[in-house]
């Protein structure tokens, strides 16, 4: 006869003392960490027998010391024993307690992987290919697909305290939970997520992207929504580092609202003012007239560049130019999304000067090592301003690039959406 399979009990002692032992292979703490968490008693018999083996090993470790001692003559009989010998018994016993107790913590972590759990409305996860409900009080985990369900919102809890909020229609991908090593990461199919972030690791903040853009965050209050063509950030609290492919990333403040449509940069207006007016459909850049000479002589050919941002070093913008004795004139117009004062920054190697609306805002016509100057101007949203910047450069390294700031707009390069070429 086969043998006959060993009590539960008894299977359960044996796998304890492989585990203190150090033998135990992950499916085997797997096992354990279930019976642990699910069943009280046999908490308590590891507790036990966790006990019993610190003092065995301290038994053996005595008899082993004793047996390399020589023999010693009796004097005297052995002192009886006083309160000092069981207050170390005592700390032993405690020792072997709190080594148990970290023992049953570091199993039950190893055994529960980063996850969110579902805390209200209703869910269905995508799993392996299978959609099916979530119920309340079910546990998310990375590589799971989330649909809204039903109408109204639903609502996810983080284990580091962050609590998510999806809206009707919106779909949630969840690529990562775990803030300490990877850090969480999510993605935004559509609708929109509300988010109340608890302090992120600097090394590892949470990230949630969508079709064209990505939002950083290290703890803060946000609602972030989508759809096929464009993102919309709201921040209510903090700072968000949002990013699209079409613009340079943008820091936006609480209180702002920040847009990315395709084929355009991000604009940036602030929470109850109206978004400002769409001008990409016909802003393409500025025209460039190239000249081989420093002072406009020698004409080579015109192009227009959607953003003035160039920094060429010691090579040309083109090979009909020479590297080193070249100038460049910039023409068209300018469309300011405020109506409000705009200062505009040019970082030029080496001369430089800026009309906008026949005011000479620059003139720095001289050689110039990399440096940056500024000059400000009124203007009104939506309305055209014609634009001039002239640019040449002599020997050594060839850079320019125009950008402006104000109280709506960050510092950053003039987006092509509200540049117009001259005719």
């Amino acid at each position: 006869m086969p043998p006959s399979e060993p009590p539960a009990n008894e299977a359960f002692d044996c796998l304890v003392l492989r585990h203190l032992d150090g033998c135990c292979g992950e499916q085997e703490r797997q096992e354990l960490a279930e019976a642990l968490r699910h069943d009280a008693r046999k908490r308590e018999q590891f507790t036990r027998l966790a006990c019993q083996h610190g003092q065995l090993r301290e038994l053996l470790i005595s008899d082993h010391l004793l047996a390399m001692q020589p023999p010693v003559p009796r004097r005297r009989p052995p002192p009886k024993r006083t309160s000092t010998t069981w207050g170390k018994r005592h700390l032993v016993a405690a020792a072997a307690l709190v080594a148990v107790a970290v023992t049953v913590v570091a199993v039950l972590h190893t055994a529960s992987p980063p996850h969110a759990t579902m805390i209200a409305g209703q869910l269905a996860v995508i799993r392996a290919g299978h959609s099916t409900p979530l119920p309340v009080g079910a546990r998310v985990v990375a590589g799971d697909r989330l649909m809204m369900s039903g109408e109204g919102r639903a609502q996810l809890q983080l284990a580091d305290g962050s609590a998510l909020i999806l809206s009707s229609a919106a779909i949630l991908a969840v690529t990562s939970l775990d803030a300490a090593t990877s850090g969480i990461a999510l993605r935004l199919e559509q609708g929109s997520i509300e988010a109340e972030v608890a302090p992120q690791p600097i090394d590892h903040p949470l990230v949630i992207a969508t079709v064209q853009s990505q939002a950083t965050v290290v703890g803060t209050h946000f609602t972030l929504s989508c759809d096929s063509r464009a993102s919309h950030l709201e921040v209510v609290k903090g700072i968000v580092r949002f990013r699209d492919p079409y613009s340079d990333p943008v820091l936006v403040n609480a209180g702002y609202i920040a847009e990315s449509h395709e084929g355009r940069a991000i604009s940036l207006h602030r929470i109850g003012e109206p978004e400002p007016p769409d001008l990409s459909v016909a802003g393409t850049g500025l025209k460039g007239d190239y000249f081989d000479s420093l002072e406009f002589r020698d004409y080579r050919f015109s192009r227009v560049d959607p953003q003035i941002s160039f920094n060429w070093g010691a090579l040309a913008p083109d090979p009909r130019i020479e590297p080193e004795t070249f100038s460049i004139r910039w023409t068209g117009q300018l469309v300011a999304r405020y109506s409000e004062e705009y200062t505009f920054w040019v970082t030029v190697d080496d001369g430089v000067r800026l009309w906008i609306d026949g005011t000479l805002l620059i003139d720095e016509w001289h050689r110039n090592e990399a440096r940056e100057f500024h000059g400000r101007i009124q203007l009104e949203a939506g309305k055209p301003y014609p634009i001039i910047l002239e640019y040449f450069q002599d020997p050594s390294i060839a850079q320019v690039s125009l950008s402006w700031s104000s109280d709506h707009e960050i510092k950053r390069i003039v987006p092509q959406s509200c540049l117009y070429p001259a005719p």
